[in-house]
């Protein structure tokens, strides 16, 4: 009898686009860019470019794994069974992951405009309003850490818009504050988490990570080869 993470696995058409982050042996963490291949549920192959396994992957530890693919991608707990060659890694689901923990797993240091605003519905209490604007100093599908040129004044229902310049999108999302800090400078630090947006604004979000995560690698392999 199918169990219901089987289902799930059953349900990923083959060939999909798909990130991993991988952890190896010593605890260090990277994010790679592969390709799902079925195998039977809950098994299934993740195929990556050539050259960019890394090497002495921890097997013990769990590894998530998100499917890029509409309507909403999917994500994964799992543990790689074993290495098939030098780019493929043969794996086995143990869990789906709530899409509110992705902060942890897959998120990017990048620096891009962001404005976070708090707007009123009544006209009587338009002297809360506020917006302040600032550069993004990580960023991930739920949520964003930046550097802002004021003090939010409120913790909840706060808009926030990112601009992605990879394709020159602006995305929108209503959150909340985890955390926020002042400054030596004056500017504020502020962590928002995502509570409302859209499915097409979050793949956005994932496919300027992914394209972001290309290009810092190869600025690290271009610096690494001056060397």
């Amino acid at each position: 009898m199918s169990s219901a993470i089987d289902n799930i696995i059953e349900s990923i058409e083959d060939g999909k686009k798909a990130m991993m982050k991988i952890t190896v042996r010593g605890g260090s963490q990277s994010q790679f860019e592969c390709i799902y291949k079925k195998e039977q549920a809950p098994y299934f192959s993740l195929v990556f470019p050539a050259g960019t396994l890394p090497e002495h992957i921890d097997e013990r530890s769990n590894h998530p794994v998100a499917i890029l693919r509409q309507p909403a991608s999917l994500f994964l707990n799992a543990t790689v069974v074993e290495s098939r060659g030098d780019q493929t890694l043969y794996m086995v689901a143990a869990e789906t992951l709530d899409p509110a923990s992705l902060r942890e797993y897959f998120r990017v240091n990048t620096s891009t405009e962001i404005v976070a605003s708090y707007m009123t519905s009544t006209q009587e209490d338009s002297r809360r309003r506020w917006t302040i604007c600032g550069q993004t100093q990580d960023l991930s599908g739920s949520g964003v850490l930046g550097i802002f040129d004021g003090e939010p004044k409120n913790r909840d229902n706060i808009h926030l818009e990112v601009f992605l310049p990879h394709n020159n999108t602006t995305i929108n999302a209503v959150g909340h504050i985890i955390r926020k800090k002042r400054l030596r400078s004056g500017k504020w630090q502020v962590s928002f988490h995502f509570d409302t947006i859209s499915q097409k604004h979050r793949d956005a979000v994932i496919t300027f990570l992914l394209s972001e995560q290309r290009k810092q690698l190869r600025q690290n392999v271009r610096t690494a080869d001056e060397q």
